[in-house]
């Protein structure tokens, strides 16, 4: 899979002895693919595989994707999220617990 943009920058051919002029080549060669991992451009794909995908967004930075059960969910900011949850009620003779 490659970025639908963007190119990995060819990097020139080293002479046999020292060159000053090889070494500028090679600089902005390198300088120019390290912008483009620092770019912020959005990335267009044709496929995607998401394997081992957490269960839950809980101890995730925002941002991150999780599985909920067949459904792709985002960590965002406002909504707390647990590794798991226990809750139990009583009403007299009754008892409810869920987990």
């Amino acid at each position: 899979m490659a970025l639908q943009k963007f190119k990995a920058p060819t990097l020139p051919v080293a002479p046999p002895q020292y060159d000053s002029n090889f070494m500028s080549q090679l600089i902005r060669a390198l300088t120019s693919y390290f912008n483009l991992l620092d770019s912020t451009t959005p990335i267009q794909v044709d496929s995607i595989i998401l394997s081992g995908l957490p269960t839950n967004g809980a101890g995730l930075a925002i941002g991150s994707v999780y599985n909920d059960d067949g459904t792709l969910k985002i960590v965002v900011s406002y909504r707390a999220y647990a590794a798991s949850l226990q809750a139990t009620a009583s009403i007299g003779n009754i008892s409810v617990t869920t987990t």
